[in-house]
Formats: structure tokens, sequence, C-alpha cells
């Protein structure tokens, strides 16, 4: 055949040989090719995995320093309210002529507890305090139709609000007859603002029991109303709620631990539709000074 078609002897043979010799250099630069990209995968998940690492490091940091710049601004923002306390109210007594709640001024009001006295008044021996920051660059905030606590979906806004409410209800059922010294540690008396402007004019006095029962006294100094509050601490999420007087539609909503700080933020529930943040910060015991 090689003859009639005036090819050499041995061309066909020869060509042969030729295509399979390209076609394994072909399957050698094939397999050359998948061992780059096999040795180079690792490569690119290392990077992947250090650019998430990265990103979330970042977030972190970022949320880091802007709740300093919040803490920062929170402190200053109390300071401003308790020097107009100091010149304008240098002697509050706002339970004076109001018996029904004056028998809250029993444990010296003013005082305030610490994270490791509610600790050792609880048992919880070395339990890491839970501090609830409300709002963009805090903790806990609501986004859409849920609540996020640490940046996982805690609960949705209505779930969230309604566990505000059970807890300020079971500390409502749970309310002493009589308050005996001893059984109640003081919280501390608050004046309730607003974040950014304004002279407070409402002020609450909290304390709590071995139960984790709250009681105490609120005064709205505009008013001149004086009522009795009732909630409760849920130990397990360090959650405390309550609401004033007969109000029960109102409750406010913040941690425990936010209670022995001089200055903290608290939602207020308004109905199932509304939240607010609100101010508290502590009032100085004026007796000390």
């Amino acid at each position: 055949m090689g003859r009639f078609l005036n090819l050499p002897e041995g061309a066909k043979t020869g060509s042969r040989i030729q295509d399979r010799a390209a076609t394994g250099d072909r399957a050698a630069n094939r397999q050359d090719r998948v061992g780059d990209r096999r040795d180079q995968r690792p490569d690119t998940r290392d990077q992947r995995r250090d650019n998430i690492s990265d990103n979330r490091q970042g977030r972190r940091d970022s949320v880091s320093n802007n709740r300093q710049d919040r803490m920062d601004h929170r402190h200053d923002r109390g300071d401003q309210i308790r020097d107009h306390m100091r010149r304008h109210h240098p002697r509050l007594d706002f339970w004076h002529g109001h018996s029904n709640w004056a028998r809250w001024r029993y444990n010296r009001p003013y005082r305030w507890a610490t994270w490791a006295a509610l600790g050792g008044w609880w048992g919880w021996g070395n339990s890491q305090p839970i501090y609830y920051d409300y709002g963009q660059g805090g903790n806990v905030y609501y986004e859409g139709d849920n609540v996020y606590v640490d940046g996982e979906v805690a609960a949705t806004a209505e779930a969230y609000t309604d566990s505000a409410y059970d807890l300020a209800e079971a500390g409502s059922a749970a309310q002493p007859t009589e308050v005996k010294e001893g059984e109640w540690m003081s919280l501390g008396v608050f004046a309730v603002a607003d974040q950014e402007k304004g002279d407070p004019n409402m002020f609450l006095q909290l304390a709590v029991n071995k139960d984790g029962v709250i009681s105490g006294s609120y005064y709205n100094e505009s008013t001149e109303n004086s009522q009795t509050v009732q909630g409760s601490v849920d130990k397990t999420t360090q959650r405390a709620a309550w609401t004033i007087g007969n109000n029960k539609n109102t409750v406010f909503d913040t941690g425990i631990y936010n209670l022995t700080k001089d200055e903290t933020q608290v939602l207020v529930h308004f109905g199932k539709e509304k939240t607010q943040t609100w101010f508290l910060v502590r009032m100085e015991d004026p007796e000390a000074k």
C-alpha cells in the first residue's frame, strides 16, 4: 500500500509511532496541568480561609472599636446628666410622702451592686457576665423580623418582645407583701433619659432578691407620679425585665450585668409593635458627699 501511494517503505508505521508519541506528550501535558492545579488548590483554599479569617477579624476589630467609642460617648453623656443632677437636685428624695413605696428606702437605695456581689448573692461563682449592647454596632440588634445576638438569630422580634413581657409578668406575680432587710440587694437609683440630649425627669430605684425578683420604685418629677416597679431576672440569659405600676403594656428590658454599670442602655417595648432604646444613668448617693 505504501508503494501504491508513493510513500517510503515504513512511513505509515512511523507515522503511527509519531502519533502515539504526540498523544503521549499531550497526555503528559494534561497530567502536568492537572498536577499543577492540584498543587494550587491547597494554596487557594488556604487563601480563602485566610481571607475569611481576616474579614471576620476586621469586623470584630471594627465592632470592638465602635463599641469603645459608644461606651465613651455613654460615659460622657452620663457625666453630663450627673452634673445636672448635682446642680439642680442635690438632695433628690422622691420617697418623701409616699408610704406605699417608701419601704424601699430601708437599705440605702443609692447603694449599687457589683457583678461579683450579684454572683455571690445568687451562687453563680465565676459565671461570665453578659452585656447587652443594643443597636448598630452592638451585640443585640433588630434586622428585618428577627433579633440577632452576637451575630446569630436569637428569636423573631415578636418572640423576643414576648419573652420580655413573660419575664416582667413572672416578677409581678412574685412581688413580696413586705420588704425585709437582708432579703434584697439594692441595684441603685437611675435617671431615665434620652441617649443624646435633654434633662431627665423620670427616676428608677431597683432592687433584686435571691429568687431573681425585681422590685423598687419609680418617680416622674413632671407629674409627681410614683409607682412600684415589678419584674424579674432570667438567670440563664441574664436578661432583666420589669413594668411600672399597673401599666403592663410598657416593658423595660436590659441585662442584669448592665445594671451594675454607671450608665447603660435599656430597651423599652411599647406593646409588640414598637421598641425604643432609652438610657439609664446611675445617680450618686447624696449622703456620701
